[in-house]
């Protein structure tokens, strides 16, 4: 199909551009892109394994998931800098945010570690292979992909998840779907999701308000800042986490209302 290979030559070029940044040059809103991206990646071949007979989704992934995942560990430490500057705006804490600052530089060190010239032949050739199976798949198989994850929201709104794992799982299906009927260029086809739903939204920000509990969480019991510090921290955590709760509290409300629901009635 034309409108994939468009699509995935579009990641390719995106990827390589991002990659091919200079350090200085690499904002957290590089970072951002560059994880957006490579789930796209992700997502696009989910669709392709579905279609196709032989392909090999996880061998093919592999050294884009090692970029992403140490990505990751830099754009989460880079949210929480960011928490922290918008929560303690002056010079408290100092202890604690020198400490994500270390780690941040340690991270990012270990991310530009991996953008070598090895790593760029390998992602190159596996473009190419996956490349080499697009021609081969139909239109009609396709929408089949796009009908059975249709279902899948479908199942998990309808048994209105109230539980994290089965949220996450919503989330991470709601934006593959959406970024797979993109590259089939159908993006009117199945859309049952309207700009007035609050619901990817709502899911998209509980989400990171769980990025940042469990991320203070793991630091608090390791980092041996000072006592104040901790204080400070642990009131954070709590305003987190009851913010956390509402928001979990106005998921389960608006499952019901959801265009997703509401069409699988």
């Amino acid at each position: 199909m034309k409108a994939l290979k468009k699509y995935l030559n579009s990641r390719k070029v995106t990827i390589d551009f991002l990659l091919g940044k200079p350090k200085r040059n690499f904002t957290p809103g590089t970072f951002h892109k560059l994880r957006v991206e490579l789930k796209k990646v992700n997502a696009f071949l989910e669709l392709v394994n579905y279609c196709s007979n032989g392909f090999k989704k996880k061998k093919t992934y592999k050294p884009f998931r090692k970029v992403f995942q140490q990505a990751g560990k830099v754009r989460e430490l880079q949210l929480q800098e960011a928490m922290l500057k918008k929560y303690f705006p002056y010079n408290s804490i100092s202890d604690y945010k020198a400490l994500l600052r270390k780690s941040r530089l340690e991270e990012s060190r270990i991310f530009f570690s991996l953008i070598t010239q090895k790593m760029f032949t390998r992602m190159e050739n596996n473009f190419d292979e996956i490349d080499s199976f697009l021609s081969k798949i139909k239109s009609k198989k396709a929408v089949s992909y796009l009908e059975n994850e249709i279902e899948s929201i479908k199942n998990l709104i309808k048994n209105c998840p109230q539980k994290k794992k089965q949220l996450h799982e919503l989330r991470i299906r709601l934006k593959t779907l959406n970024y797979n009927r993109g590259s089939l260029d159908l993006k009117d086809y199945g859309n049952q999701v309207s700009k007035k739903d609050k619901l990817p939204g709502l899911l998209g920000d509980w989400h990171d308000l769980q990025v940042m509990i469990n991320h203070l969480n793991k630091r608090l019991d390791t980092c041996g800042i000072s006592s104040t510090e901790v204080i400070q921290l642990e009131n954070l955590k709590r305003k987190l986490s009851a913010k956390s709760d509402l928001l979990f509290d106005e998921i389960c409300q608006a499952i019901p209302f959801s265009e997703f629901y509401k069409s699988g009635n």
